[in-house]
């Protein structure tokens, strides 16, 4: 009983490793995306690859370039550094090296601490700032450290054209708080920027009034988000008074702002 035991494991064993060698291998990795970037208008496009074998743009980055310190050419990406020093005595977050000195980083940091973003450089993105590498966005540059794998190719040109999807803009930094504005990963939740009037004052006979007159809201990544907004109100036009409206908005990553304004009802 035991031998036919023996004889049937071996069986199973010789039987797996020949269906084993007839599994086609799964693609590289490496040719999952297309990375180019465009130095003259210092935006990134990232193309993936289709089932044609053709590639597709499926997002486009902000960045900031070296100018002609960048070269120009098509490289395969090699290492990557979760901290890596800089030209400066600075650090980057998530490097992933281009070609030789040339890396995909994030915006300078003075110390190895992601509350320690150099002031005034986040605001140069979509601009010519770096010393030759290309700075990204938290955001951004941890994307292609996440799913970019070593042998991406990356290709440098110079445009007029910013590329198929357009040039992004930049979240906004309304305050310096010494942190990247998109980074979600540090204990850092950027919440949408609810701007509301301090006082509105209205007659009985502006029930039809606009409650998002003079309302803005703006997710930490430039969009307009106004429409999205949660008004609660409990206006009674035949009484008038003082009463308070709550305008909440929630971005499409969860992150919440509220802020209440008076109404004067005369």
């Amino acid at each position: 009983m035991k031998e036919k035991k023996i004889i049937s494991y071996l069986f199973f064993l010789t039987f797996l490793i020949i269906s084993l060698s007839f599994i086609k291998p799964v693609a590289a990795a490496s040719d999952t995306y297309h990375i180019k970037v465009n130095r003259y208008t210092n935006t990134v496009t990232v193309y993936q690859k289709q089932k044609d074998g053709s590639y597709s743009p499926i997002k486009a980055m902000l960045c900031s370039t070296g100018g002609k310190n960048t070269p120009l050419g098509t490289f395969r990406t090699n290492t990557k550094y979760r901290w890596r020093a800089l030209y400066g005595r600075v650090y980057g977050q998530y490097a992933t090296r281009i070609y030789g000195p040339i890396l995909f980083h994030s915006i300078p940091y003075i110390r190895k601490n992601a509350s320690t973003l150099q002031r005034g450089e986040y605001e140069k993105l979509g601009t010519s700032a770096s010393h030759g590498c290309v700075r990204l966005a938290i955001e951004d540059v941890k994307w292609i450290y996440d799913n970019c794998s070593y042998g991406t190719k990356v290709t440098i040109y110079s445009s007029n054209d910013p590329g198929p999807l357009g040039k992004p803009k930049a979240a906004p930094y309304p305050k310096y708080t010494g942190y990247d504005p998109t980074d979600r990963w540090n204990g850092i939740k950027p919440v949408p920027v609810l701007t509301v009037p301090k006082k509105i004052v209205l007659s009985s006979d502006d029930y039809a009034y606009d409650l998002l007159k003079g309302v803005k809201a703006i997710g930490y990544d430039g969009e307009d988000i106004t429409q999205d907004i949660e008004i609660e109100e409990n206006i009674n036009f035949n009484n008038p008074g003082k009463y308070t409206i709550k305008y909440t908005i929630t971005d499409r990553w969860g992150e919440t702002a509220s802020a209440g304004t008076t109404v004067i009802l005369e």
